[in-house]
Parts: C-alpha cells; sequence; structure tokens
C-alpha cells in the first residue's frame, strides 16, 4: 500500500508535483493499493477534518482529484497523522488483508493548526497555539511505535518553508521517517 498524507497547505513553493510522481509511478508498477490522507485541502466537507480516500490503484479518478485538490484554510494534521494509523492497524491486523508493507509518505511542513480535538468536534480552537503541532507529533510517534511491529517504511517530503524550517525535521523525527527535500520553485523559470 501507498498511503500518502498530502498536506495541501504547505505546496506553493515547491515542486512537489515532480517528486511524488516518482512514488505514484513506484505504486503504478507494483499494483499497490492507495491510501490518500488528505489534509487541509480546498473542497474538505469540513475545514476543521482530514478526510481519507482508499483505492486499489492509483489510477482511480479520485485520487487524481484528491492530489489536484488546492489549498483551504486550516491545516488539521494531528487528524490526518489520527487517520493514517487507524487505517494502517485496520489494514495491517485485521482481516485476511492482502497488504503486507506499507510506503508511508507525508508531504507536511509540519505546521499543523488545528488540535485533533477540534478536528474530532469540529469545533475551532479558541486559541491557536502550538497544541495543534505538538498533538501531530505525539500521533506521529505512535506510528513510529507501530511501524516497529511491522513493515511501514515511511518518508516525509519536505517542503522546504522558510517559515518554522525546523518543524518538518521535528515531524520526521518523531515518525522515524527518512527526509527528501522538495526542490523549490526556481524563481527564473516562474518569471519566463
Amino acid at each position: 500500500m501507498l498511503m500518502l498524507v498530502l498536506d495541501h497547505t504547505c505546496l506553493e513553493n515547491c515542486n512537489w508535483q515532480e517528486i511524488l510522481l516518482l512514488y505514484l509511478s513506484w505504486a503504478y508498477v507494483e499494483r499497490a493499493s492507495i491510501c490518500l490522507i488528505q489534509v487541509g485541502a480546498k473542497n474538505a466537507r469540513h475545514q476543521l477534518q482530514a478526510e481519507k480516500v482508499m483505492a486499489q490503484s492509483i489510477l482511480t479518478p479520485r485520487i487524481d482529484e484528491g492530489i489536484k485538490a488546492g489549498k483551504g484554510k486550516a491545516t488539521p494534521l494531528a487528524h490526518g497523522l489520527y487517520l493514517a494509523l487507524q487505517t494502517l492497524r485496520h489494514s495491517l491486523e485485521h482481516g485476511r488483508s492482502t497488504v503486507q508493507q506499507v510506503l508511508l509518505l507525508v508531504i507536511s511542513d509540519g505546521r499543523g493548526n488545528v488540535t485533533l480535538t477540534a478536528s474530532q468536534t469540529k469545533r475551532p480552537p479558541q486559541k491557536v497555539k502550538r497544541e495543534g503541532i505538538e498533538d501531530a507529533l505525539n500521533i506521529a510517534k505512535n506510528i513510529a511505535n507501530f511501524a516497529n511491529f511491522h513493515d511501514i517504511q515511511a518518508v516525509l517530503l519536505n517542503p522546504q518553508s522558510k517559515a518554522y524550517p525546523d518543524l518538518p525535521l521535528e515531524l520526521a523525527e518523531a515518525l522515524g521517517a527518512k527526509i527528501v527535500d522538495i526542490p523549490l520553485w526556481d524563481t527564473s523559470e516562474v518569471e519566463q
């Protein structure tokens, strides 16, 4: 399975499509099932919640639509990671699952501004501080602990945001993930 946690709110200044294509190509060749978890998507049913799309193939139109969804107004990263953990548990431990290994691909700058409680209750937090980030880091640690007992490889694609550049590194460490930097857009290419 390719599990993609895609934070739509951090993609503006980097060439994420090109690097993502490498992983999508792998999923196609391996005939891997796909789990797309959209964080901060423009078309989310509720802006405080992440959404999950499951498919047997990368060619499923809902996956393409989900990847291209665009940027929303909030970043429920903790909820997205929570959905990832629940899906991993279900896919690897219940029933006669054909999922034997998972490539967990997270594209995020780590700047979750929605707490898990706010996502679960659908009520906006009173103040936005670091609680959403801490919730995301705690869930990431739970994913890493779960991965110790299963065949899960975690990779964090770092959009190299100038604001809080250490957050993706903290998230990758909590996940036990390898970090791959996403190339930034070359401004000279954009101007032409």
